[in-house]
């Protein structure tokens, strides 16, 4: 990026020529950043989830908790038993056991509180796809 006329504009010195089949990814990547906005202060994170915009698990746990429609499928005891005897370590038996209980906060657990939730359930405000979210279904996949 180089600053003038008191604006900051971008200057790409690519170190290969760009070949036919790459230009319309550059077309699109170019007309991305010429509607970004930047400026000379200090970066910082904002999380736009809270009103004092530091990200806290309550304000994700809230916004998770606000998108969900349908009930998930019942889990059955063999399914819970399943979990101790899967062959996996000891820290993720407990994890799939907790998972089986509806201790933990999953898409089907949301759903369930009637919150819609995205198929990737990474909430389109985050920049990094940092969510874990396992739902009982693909669990069965795997312990069956």
């Amino acid at each position: 990026m180089v600053w003038e006329n008191n604006r900051l504009t971008w200057n790409f010195k690519l170190r290969h020529v760009v070949r036919e089949w790459h230009i319309d990814g550059v077309i699109r990547m170019l007309d991305a950043l010429a509607g970004l906005t930047l400026s000379m202060e200090e970066d910082k994170w904002v999380w736009k989830q809270s009103s004092n915009s530091n990200f806290s698990y309550q304000s994700y746990y809230n916004l998770l908790a606000s998108n969900i429609p349908y009930p998930p499928q019942p889990i059955t005891p063999k399914l819970i038993s399943m979990a101790w005897h899967s062959g996996v370590p000891p820290k993720v038996q407990f994890f799939l056991w907790c998972l089986l209980q509806g201790k933990i906060l999953t898409t089907d657990q949301l759903r369930t509180r009637g919150k819609e939730v995205e198929a990737e359930c990474v909430p389109k405000l985050m920049k990094q796809q940092t969510t874990l979210c396992y739902t009982a279904a693909s669990v069965k996949v795997y312990l069956s």
